[in-house]
């Protein structure tokens, strides 16, 4: 009976993270979709930009410090894990600083970009509060949690009904409300940072050091590094090839198909701890099963795609939405979708700490969507580059799942 009332009660605490982060998600998707519906395709194309660039950033100035802190947490004081990323943080600042004040020397004489200028210091700021998030998930703390994951959306939640009544620059407005929503959520999260004191402290493994901590953390940054390529590679190609317009286009279609694959990024946040904490008991017990999952799932999104094509919608031209549209719509969809199975597997091999392996993977799969840009877009225009990221996403999970195969000869 107390076990059944336990695990009973892990679903509900698992459910209303979930919940969290759906609304999180859910509140800056409706940002995004106000500002797209109120504006013309070529103001939203600088948005679309914009969250591009801000994807880069957390990627660069972020560093993926948060998987280092959650990998040792459940082994070492969090005061001695920030100790030993205490290097690694400063450096980021300091080239998060630098690499603003570059970009505003550049850019200053422009009225969108020149606001790209925040972008490394917000990326900076959002790595720190993915940190708090994520700590706060594992230590069940849920209060905090809410605030690391609710007050940004709040701050786009408003500017973008702003948006709505009043004109102003929105680069401008979106750039700064970032910032100062980030900031407000890193002070608040640092005054409560005792709240993350883990209680069950094994301190019987290695030593941990700043080198111990890169060597895990480093590879996992190459492996987003490479996965950012597949993501707004398409966007910084299409500059080249394409209007403003056409972009502000594609981006809204991106933004109808990247909704579902936020929403799945949001369970990997929750999976990726519970990977740590279980890998030797439920996990590793039902390896097949995760494999066999992913294979349905990549089986699924390619029929989405062909769906795509072969399905003929009626005149829709009376909501100002062209076919190509929809039909570019489904195949991110479907990439997202076939991306799904890459999610599930790849924190597992990373729990067994061969994130080695996860880095050459991404490192394949971002060259086929890179190449496959760079062929198609310049021909088939918008169309070419949600095939090429269908292409991309899918080859993620096709060798995520050969990595599992792997990890079960190996362990």
């Amino acid at each position: 009976m107390k076990n059944s009332t336990k695990a009973l009660g892990n679903k509900l605490s698992i459910l209303k993270y979930a919940l969290v982060q759906l609304v999180s998600k859910a509140l800056v998707l409706l940002s995004t979709y106000i500002i797209a519906l109120s504006t013309t395709n070529e103001i939203f194309g600088y948005v679309s930009l914009l969250q591009a660039s801000l994807v880069v950033a957390v990627t660069i100035f972020g560093f993926n410090l948060q998987s280092g802190f959650v990998r040792y947490y459940y082994k070492h004081h969090l005061s001695h894990i920030f100790n030993v990323a205490k290097p690694i943080i400063i450096i980021l600042f300091v080239l998060s600083i630098f690499s603003s004040l570059i970009l505003f020397c550049i850019f200053y004489q422009h009225k969108f970009y020149v606001w790209f200028s925040l972008l490394p210091l917000i990326g900076f700021l959002n790595g720190m509060v993915l940190i708090f998030s994520m700590l706060s998930r594992s230590n069940n703390k849920f209060k905090l949690y809410c605030i690391s994951e609710l007050v940004r959306p709040a701050f786009l939640i408003f500017v973008a009904v702003s948006f709505l009544l009043y004109s102003f620059n929105i680069v401008l407005v979106y750039g700064v409300s970032l910032l100062f929503s980030l900031l407000l959520t890193l002070l608040i999260c640092n005054l409560k940072r005792e709240q993350l004191i883990y209680k069950e402290i094994d301190n019987k493994e290695e030593l941990l050091s700043t080198t111990v901590f890169l060597k895990y953390t480093a590879p996992l940054f190459f492996v987003q590094g490479m996965s950012l390529i597949n993501n707004v590679s398409d966007r910084y190609i299409m500059t080249y090839f394409l209007n403003i317009s056409d972009i502000g286009e594609y981006g809204k279609a991106y933004l109808i198909g990247s909704s579902f694959g936020l929403f799945l990024d949001s369970l990997m946040l929750l999976w990726t701890p519970y990977v740590m904490k279980n890998k030797d008991s439920f996990i590793r017990a039902n390896f097949q099963k995760f494999q066999l999952i992913s294979i349905l799932i990549c089986g699924i999104s390619v029929l989405l795609v062909l769906a795509a094509f072969v399905i003929k919608l009626p005149n829709i031209s009376w909501i100002n939405v062209s076919d190509n549209f929809v039909t570019i719509t489904i195949i991110i969809l479907a990439a997202f979708s076939a991306r799904g199975g890459y999610q599930i597997l790849t924190p597992i091999v990373s729990a067994y700490d061969k994130t080695s392996w996860v880095a050459k993977i991404s490192l394949i799969s971002m060259l086929i969507g890179l190449v496959l840009n760079l062929i198609m877009i310049p021909t088939m225009g918008s169309l070419g580059a949600a095939i090429s990221t269908f292409a991309a996403f899918l080859s993620y999970s096709i060798f995520a799942i050969y990595l599992i195969r792997k990890l079960r000869v190996v362990i």
